[in-house]
């Protein structure tokens, strides 16, 4: 009964922080906008106005869907992986170059390319788990930063040795290979299949396997887990590797699905808003789906008033800010004893 009570409490406090959100966009729409109701309608309207429009905003969905889901992994084990920004972006990294590399071998070298963004920034994550379970090392600044560290890192091998000189961009080589596109003439692909499916069978994996059970019971109790003879390191471990590796994917299927290079700073701000997005799912897998459709709709939504109007993608960024500070909020979403 209490735990009911308690969810119907974070759920209230969900729905608040969104409705808080949006009146918070339109009041920058008439503060920022010399056509405020155009400005409104470009944002809420549109993304869902044609194809074109849709299509993008299910597109963009995807790394924002893969890095909440690694997130979520890492809270329900009772840990927090604030390194989501350099890991989406280094496995977005590997996963340009080694697609690159291996095109000789066609579309095989996609499954490659997504392969090598999941182990390096699971390797990445990993650092961090080792230090949690050796020295008992927060979490959240290590893997914040080792973020810093590798975001700089990734910011020189796109822009020195990777750098394809073909282009004005700074960017790595375009590989040859990528997923095919639906929903035409949108930037939609495939990779909007291979996500949710992803989504539903870790939450299969969460909810009805051995791993699932012990990753829980960490996250609610770690002494009770412990007296239950439950691995706490391990579990601490395993958790940490998966969580890095869903954020190299999210990077991963950005390249073989949109950009096709590796695009200096491209990522910016993913893994902040995976952090949100994990937050609004209420520790549901299944409900990282509704959650990246929101901050999807309110970025393409964003781009199409940049179109229209005077407005500018900095409101996007406003609101994302609101949201991500609200969730952090126990008294808004009702945790608050």
């Amino acid at each position: 009964m209490m735990k009911k009570l308690k969810n119907n409490k974070t759920l209230k406090g969900i729905l608040t922080i969104i409705s808080l959100s949006l009146i918070i966009l339109v009041v920058l729409a008439f503060l920022l906008s010399d056509e405020p109701l155009l400005t409104l309608n470009a944002i809420f309207v549109g993304p869902l106005s044609n194809l074109y429009y849709f299509g993008n905003t299910l597109n963009s969905m995807i790394p924002l869907m893969l890095g909440g889901l690694g997130i979520l992994v890492a809270l329900k084990c009772g840990l927090m992986n604030l390194g989501g920004e350099g890991q989406i972006y280094l496995g977005a990294l590997f996963a340009s170059i080694f697609a690159y590399k291996f095109q000789g071998l066609g579309y095989i070298s996609i499954v490659i390319g997504l392969i090598a963004g999941f182990l390096i920034s699971s390797l990445i994550a990993g650092i961090s788990g080792i230090f949690k379970v050796k020295y008992n090392t927060s979490e959240m600044i290590t893997s914040y930063l080792i973020s810093v560290v590798v975001t700089s890192i990734t910011n020189y091998l796109i822009s020195s040795p990777y750098k394809d000189p073909k282009t004005n961009l700074v960017a790595t080589s375009k590989i040859k290979y990528m997923l095919h596109d639906i929903l035409l003439p949108s930037q939609l692909t495939t990779g909007i299949i291979y996500a949710v499916i992803i989504i539903i069978v870790l939450n299969r994996i969460l909810n009805h396997t051995r791993f699932g059970y012990e990753n829980r019971m960490v996250g609610y109790n770690k002494e009770f887990a412990r007296y239950g003879g439950i691995s706490i390191n391990k579990t601490y471990m395993l958790s940490m590797l998966l969580s890095g590796g869903l954020h190299g994917l999210a990077g991963g299927f950005a390249i073989v699905g949109t950009y096709g290079t590796a695009i200096k700073s491209f990522s910016s701000g993913m893994g902040w808003n995976a952090i949100a997005i994990a937050l609004i799912a209420l520790n549901n897998p299944l409900g990282v789906i509704p959650a990246a459709f929101f901050f999807a709709w309110i970025n393409q939504g964003t781009l199409i008033a940049m179109q229209t109007t005077n407005i500018t993608s900095d409101i996007a960024l406003i609101v994302q800010s609101c949201i991500l500070f609200l969730t952090t909020s126990v008294v808004l979403l009702g945790d608050n004893k």
